[in-house]
């Protein structure tokens, strides 16, 4: 039994452009997969049970290994062309596709940087892996306890605001909580596959697009992806973390992601018919 929804965002007789889920789906990858050629084809993958607390995925690896399953069971040869926003994700996606002894052509990561960086040839201390995943540990546990009150308010915020002791200002302070934390959100039930995960030396290309609005904030992630893959290639896009995949931005990202396809699958085709003709 699979524990991967596939959605088939745009049908074609290219070699496919999957999208793994974390965060971001069917809408976003929908507009960029519309703006992509005519025959250029988007899967998106995702866990399913994500958005819940009943997923069956114990972590990262194992989740990116159904992931990689999957993908070899859509299309047995390759190129194989990976894409997704958060990088953790995608990057073991492409690991777990290398142990199963494929070659990854293109990874690419939107506006998105490691939470752990790797100096090249160098791992982390063990001091420092045993703080990192109890700062993520306590991060998790935060983020439901937050959950768990804002569900708690969403109940009792009624009555309290019928009392009259409160000030205005308070009443409106707990309908505004109320409204953002309940229910629990899938982005803070994710965080759970994050907690041992430390991002290996990724062997291949690595392809990163950044928002402008993120680099205007100085959040500048290219040396930290440098410290990771073999080779980065880098690239800017118009519009902020969230807009990038709107109109009239989204165009940019897709010409950006199509030149890299095209490239990706002429390179591998090329290589091909070297070695045919040798």
């Amino acid at each position: 039994m699979s524990h991967v929804e596939i959605t088939k965002l745009k049908e074609g007789t290219r070699p496919i452009l999957f999208a793994v889920h974390a965060s971001g789906g069917v809408l976003t990858y929908g507009r960029l997969a519309r703006h992509l050629d005519s025959n250029q084809p988007v899967y998106l993958l995702k866990g399913k049970g994500l958005d819940t607390a009943r997923h069956a995925f114990r972590d990262i690896h194992h989740l990116a290994r159904c992931y990689a399953e999957e993908i070899v069971r859509i299309q047995p040869d390759g190129p194989f062309m990976i894409c997704g926003r958060t990088g953790e994700i995608v990057l073991e996606t492409g690991q777990q596709l290398m142990q199963l002894g494929k070659t990854v052509s293109l990874t690419i990561v939107f506006d998105n940087a490691p939470h752990w960086e790797w100096s090249k040839g160098k791992e982390p201390g063990r001091l420092r892996r045993v703080v990192f995943r109890a700062r993520r540990r306590l991060s998790i546990a935060t983020y439901h306890l937050l959950d768990r009150f804002g569900a708690l308010s969403a109940r009792v915020s009624p009555q309290l605001q019928t009392v009259g002791s409160l000030s205005l200002f308070d009443r409106v302070r707990i309908k505004k909580f109320s409204e953002k934390r309940s229910p629990i959100r899938p982005k803070r039930i994710n965080r759970d596959l994050f907690v041992d995960y430390v991002v290996k030396p990724y062997r291949a290309k690595l392809v990163y697009i950044q928002s402008i609005g993120q680099k205007h904030k100085k959040m500048d992630y290219v040396e930290k992806w440098k410290a990771i893959a073999d080779e980065v290639v880098y690239h800017m896009t118009p519009g902020e973390h969230s807009t990038m995949y709107e109109p009239p931005h989204v165009h940019v990202l897709a010409h950006l992601v199509q030149k890299e396809c095209d490239a990706a699958v002429g390179n591998v085709w090329n290589n091909e018919g070297d070695g045919k003709e040798s």
